[in-house]
């Protein structure tokens, strides 16, 4: 009975060290966390600090489900671990199209694509906070739900941008207008 006592100890030890190894090293997504360091981390810092902020001040104005979500948000990209490809990696998890993503086994990363990395060097630094918040936003619904529900994430992210700093992008609103009926959006 000891033995195997120390045996199943020991399977759980390793399986734990391994899945610990995974989320380190992303398993095989080929991304890498943005650290304090990098290039890009003040502006995914002031970022997320915005989008907090934005999410504290716009809740005012949404209905209780709405509050909820937006403080599950808040707290999501409290903890949030921004991470961008490898060199020479991560980039099929991108595609061509996409600015960035959410993997639900990673449910405390968004993941940066170089589309957005490059897109963003185009813009003013506030307006590329600005932008980086709105998609901090919308990503950090998908974070709270552990799903793909576009309408309920561009939802919230266009209520909070209007009702505070404004919109910077319609993009998903265009992008996801057939599959939500985003009409009460656009009048």
């Amino acid at each position: 009975m000891r033995k195997l006592t120390l045996k199943a100890a020991l399977i759980f030890a390793l399986i734990g060290s391994v899945s610990g190894y995974a989320q380190d090293n992303v398993d095989g997504l080929g991304f890498e966390r943005i650290l304090a360091n990098m290039d890009q981390y003040e502006s995914m810092k002031d970022a997320s600090d915005l989008a907090i902020r934005l999410l504290d001040l716009g809740s005012a104005k949404l209905n209780s489900a709405g509050k909820t979500l937006s403080s599950q948000v808040k707290q999501k990209l409290q903890v949030a671990q921004f991470k961008k490809p490898k060199i020479d990696s991560g980039y099929n998890m991108c595609g061509q199209l996409r600015e960035a993503f959410v993997d639900f086994g990673y449910l405390d990363s968004i993941f940066m694509c170089p589309k957005l990395l490059e897109g963003i060097k185009k813009f003013s630094l506030s307006e590329t906070i600005g932008r980086l918040a709105q998609l901090f936003i919308h990503e950090g619904v998908h974070l709270v739900q552990k799903a793909k529900n576009e309408c309920v994430a561009t939802e919230l992210e266009i209520k909070i941008m209007s009702s505070t700093e404004g919109v910077k992008s319609w993009a998903n609103v265009d992008k996801y207008d057939s599959e939500c009926n985003f009409s009460w959006i656009k009048d």
